[in-house]
């Protein structure tokens, strides 16, 4: 009988194929972003610690609109190098907010998916909380 949950169909890949790799990709993905200079991406700042939350905890913004390199082929994997880094580098709860401008384009849900599995499990802990805003055309988010 095929199983009809879909984190064991193609669709998703799979669960045992995913615990199988995740941890050697996920290792390779560190070993990359510690090797990688980011200090142009940092400049950017599309990913910023925003503050702190009404319990003291580090709110950090990722706002596409300040994704000026879109067009370099490398694009979408450095800046998934660079936030699987910084998200890794946090040692308390975190809150993130996603906020997306209806002018630029939006990664694909693989790319959200990917940088959940394969982000740092400690890191993966400590988020508490992840909000996704998406400004109406015409509005100034």
């Amino acid at each position: 009988m095929a199983s009809s949950r879909w984190w064991d169909t193609n669709l998703c890949g799979g669960i045992s194929e995913l615990v199988e790799t995740t941890a050697a990709h996920r290792k390779s993905y560190l070993q990359q972003a510690a090797a990688k200079d980011f200090t142009r991406i940092k400049s950017q700042r599309f990913l910023f610690n925003a503050g702190k939350d009404n319990k003291g905890q580090p709110v950090f913004i990722l706002h596409n609109k300040n994704f000026y390199e879109r067009s370099n082929p490398n694009f979408w994997n450095n800046m998934f190098l660079y936030i699987l880094k910084e998200l890794a580098s946090q040692s308390e709860p975190f809150t993130v907010v996603y906020v997306h401008d209806s002018r630029v384009q939006l990664p694909s849900f693989h790319w959200f998916r990917r940088l959940f599995l394969f982000s740092d499990p400690e890191a993966r802990s400590r988020l508490q909380s992840m909000y996704i805003l998406n400004s109406s055309p015409g509005s100034n988010a």
